[in-house]
């Protein structure tokens, strides 16, 4: 079962002198590291081509950990966890102000799915002034505009 995990190729350790900056979603930390899911391959090229540097909100790691033990339990669990140790990717905390403008979001789209995770993580791109996003959910983060009324840039 921990077969089904993969580091990406190459130091996942990362210089981050001067480089853009890119929130990454739970959907695609799941794929960079499960092999075998159907994005991995895009994901994987998108992580080892791009020159930017990925940032995980911790808010993240809960629903990927979720899908995780969805596929194969809390030993795929453990093993995710030790790889991304390993790796050391920045993480960045949601803060009240984060959560503030959080539950402005919900409340300005009530009609819609979004998420926690979504929410967070457009909060964090405003207070950082991030602009690009590292996801596979286009439906859900194309829906949600900044306060300056941009769309994050998606990648893949």
């Amino acid at each position: 079962m921990l077969a089904k995990l993969d580091k990406p190729a190459g130091a996942l350790k990362r210089m981050t002198m001067a480089l853009p900056k890119a929130l990454v979603d739970s959907s695609f930390l799941y794929a960079l590291f499960r092999k075998d899911d159907p994005d991995h391959q895009a994901v994987r090229m998108v992580f080892e081509t791009v020159k930017a540097e990925f940032i995980i909100p911790q808010v993240a790691l809960t629903e990927t950990s979720w899908l995780f033990n969805r596929a194969g339990g809390m030993p795929l669990v453990s093993a995710f966890l030790d790889l991304l140790s390993a790796a050391e990717l920045p993480l960045q905390e949601v803060t009240y102000e984060d959560l503030r403008r959080v539950s402005s979001m919900m409340r300005e789209y009530s009609g819609t799915k979004l998420e926690l995770v979504d929410c967070c993580i457009v909060a964090l791109a405003e207070r950082l002034h991030i602009t690009y996003i590292a996801t596979l959910d286009r439906r859900d983060f194309s829906i949600i505009r900044t306060r300056d009324g941009n769309f994050l840039e998606i990648v893949p």
